[in-house]
């Protein structure tokens, strides 16, 4: 297991776990402020072995004895293809349990409580880099879970809002590209509806499952590289209804 720990100023963001939460909260000032435009953050990260076998163990007591700093649950990553050797990962990170409208406030907005998008550069060790907020959710564009690549600069991303959030706003999940470019804002590929399925069961779809890859079974050509990309094709799954998996395919007209 690896613990990731951040700091600002040469301030280093610790981690919180409360009691009954399965996952670790950001509450320092140092965590606020990675979430800000245009700020980056260092980090290293160490490795802590488990167990040697079947013995029993505490994953929360180990990472937090390497002093990681806290974030909401993190759901996927992927590496942006290119030549640097899996250096620039983003992730998603959201609320593994979400309130009723999670940002209400500006303050808790602010902190991230829609869910967001982190970028990670890593040094040729890839255990020190830096890292900064991609995107900070909202209302429209809220906990996103799968990552993927779509081309070398376009990464798309899943939403799970969830269905009390769907009700609250009466919004159902979206997978939306998002150029790494600066000051380009996302645009929707797919606004998810409702199948009969998910009708009868009282739940809302999910576009989870998204994955962009040629399949071919070789190291040099696995995702987050350049080859992967070469006669891709784009899987998307459904869930919560008739689970069915889609391709998306190029429109030659």
């Amino acid at each position: 297991m690896q613990a990731l720990q951040v700091t600002i100023d040469h301030e280093p963001s610790s981690s919180t776990l409360r009691s009954g939460r399965r996952y670790l909260l950001a509450e320092n000032s140092c965590s606020s402020t990675l979430l800000a435009p245009r700020t980056r953050g260092s980090g290293s990260r160490s490795s802590t072995r488990l167990s040697d076998g079947t013995d029993s163990f505490d994953a929360n007591a180990a990472a937090k004895s390497r002093a990681p700093s806290p974030s909401s649950a993190r759901k996927t990553a992927s590496s942006q293809p290119w030549i640097d050797n899996y250096r620039t990962v983003l992730a998603s990170v959201r609320p593994e349990t979400p309130t009723p409208l999670p940002a209400a406030t500006p303050t808790s907005a602010a902190r991230g409580s829609w869910g967001s998008i982190f970028r990670v550069d890593l040094n040729e060790s890839r255990n020190r880099g830096k890292i900064s907020i991609f995107f900070l959710g909202d209302a429209d564009h809220a906990s996103f879970d799968n990552l993927t690549f779509g081309d070398l600069n376009t990464l798309l991303a899943t939403e799970d809002r969830g269905d009390s959030l769907h009700i609250q706003l009466n919004t159902l999940d979206s997978v939306w590209a998002f150029s790494v470019r600066e000051g380009q804002s996302p645009k929707r590929l797919i606004a998810l509806g409702r199948d009969a399925t998910s009708l009868a069961g009282g739940e809302d779809n999910e576009p989870t499952g998204l994955h962009v890859s040629n399949g071919v079974p070789l190291t040099f050509t696995q995702p987050g590289s350049l080859l992967n990309l070469l006669g891709r094709a784009r899987i998307r799954n459904r869930q919560h209804g008739d689970n069915i998996t889609f391709e998306i395919v190029k429109d030659d007209d």
